[in-house]
């Protein structure tokens, strides 16, 4: 059976991942090791040296489906959906976190902050039927004023947006989307990490890379974020590496810092309300460390902290074990990420001991007026 070229270079990024990602299990090989420490080179012996040549091979399979499925949305007219409103994209060049989430938030709030109807359209990974996921809550929670759709087909879901009055917005922002080419855009917003800008140069599944760093061409503006964990001379070389690729792209550093504490009941409090008391931190995340940091900033007692595994669904035993280990270390407080806060339960929400969310907020070091003067042109222009 022949496959039409138009089939294979439709295929989503996403459905790429679920071939390249199951296979690159390498039959449990990588299973039992970090996939990270593999894919860097930390791992050595010689399980670790089969495993990266078999990624290596699936890499020469994967990395030219992708380049393929790019050129054709490149070089084929009308190969990506129009909708007749503005779409921006927050997205990035790697997989894991770089940030997405806060950018996104601050996006749609000036946004709506000037009365424009918005809208966030995400793919949903890890969402239940029928229900958000972390980011979806999330998002939800902090611009309750924004309308927010998950959906693997993402430009569907924006031309559904489009075509009914009583929803129609006046701007779409993508969370995620560099990847999602179905779905035409006026503005694409790349953010690299500084701590792994370029997903050690490899792509999918042999290093971290989504596609080629070509495609930065593509973009408009790139936000090097935690851009306050390494020297100048660091962001200095992630810099020119990324202008190598794009000359005409408008560079940004920022950084992820705490902004309030949130409730149950919605309201925010300031970060100074735990400032020197006694605190139970909890998180799911995949660098736990990183939350505990945040924690830290506040100035704070951290009299316990708990991990559990990223993405972690709270049971009702998890929530029991939070309160008696408040309760065991006197603490005056407890706080959580954001992602971690909307998953839990009214009950534990309002225990005596208060609950609180903390709200990452993305913070300019360089290239704020740039970067919103960009932002502000698109939403003049098109709303």
């Amino acid at each position: 059976m022949i496959i039409p070229l138009s089939r294979i270079c439709a295929i989503g990024f996403e459905d790429t991942l679920k071939i390249a990602l199951p296979i690159s299990g390498m039959c449990g090989i990588i299973g039992a090791m970090d996939y990270r420490e593999i894919v860097s080179g930390e791992a050595r012996g010689v399980t670790a040296s089969a495993a990266r040549a078999g990624l290596t091979a699936l890499e020469a399979i994967y990395a030219p489906v992708v380049a393929l499925r790019n050129c054709w949305y490149d070089f084929v007219p009308g190969a990506a959906r129009r909708v007749d409103v503005p779409v921006v994209s927050v997205g990035n060049v790697t997989m894991g976190g770089t940030g997405k989430t806060p950018l996104t938030a601050a996006v749609v709030e000036r946004a709506v902050s000037r009365g424009v109807k918005t809208a966030i359209i995400s793919r949903g990974y890890h969402a239940k039927p029928g229900e958000l996921n972390d980011e979806g809550k999330e998002l939800t929670t902090r611009i309750p004023d924004c309308i927010y759709v998950q959906n693997p087909k993402r430009a569907q879901a924006a031309a559904a947006l489009c075509a009914e009055a009583s929803s129609r917005p006046q701007l779409i922002v993508l969370d995620d989307g560099f990847q999602h080419r179905r779905l035409a855009r006026q503005l694409d917003i790349v953010l690299v990490d500084a701590l792994n800008p370029f997903g050690y140069n490899r792509i999918c599944p042999r290093g971290f890379l989504r596609e080629s760093l070509y495609s930065l061409r593509r973009a408009q503006c790139v936000v090097i974020t935690r851009a306050d964990r390494v020297s100048d001379s660091e962001l200095e070389q992630i810099e020119q590496q990324v202008l190598s690729y794009n000359r005409n792209l408008i560079l940004a550093r920022a950084c992820h810092r705490p902004g309030v504490l949130r409730r149950l009941s919605g309201q925010t409090e300031q970060l100074y309300s735990v400032a020197g008391k006694r605190v139970m931190a909890f998180c799911g995340l995949g660098n736990p460390d990183a939350f505990r940091q945040t924690v830290e900033s506040l100035d704070c007692n951290i009299a316990a902290f708990k991990a559990y595994p990223d993405h972690h669904l709270y049971s009702a035993s998890d929530e029991k074990e939070i309160t008696a280990l408040a309760e065991e270390v006197k603490a005056d407080a407890v706080v959580c990420t954001m992602k971690d806060f909307v998953k839990l339960s009214p009950a534990l929400l309002q225990a005596p001991i208060p609950v609180y969310g903390i709200e990452i907020e993305m913070a300019f070091l360089s290239g704020e007026a740039e970067f919103w003067t960009l932002v502000d042109s698109v939403i003049a222009e098109f709303c």
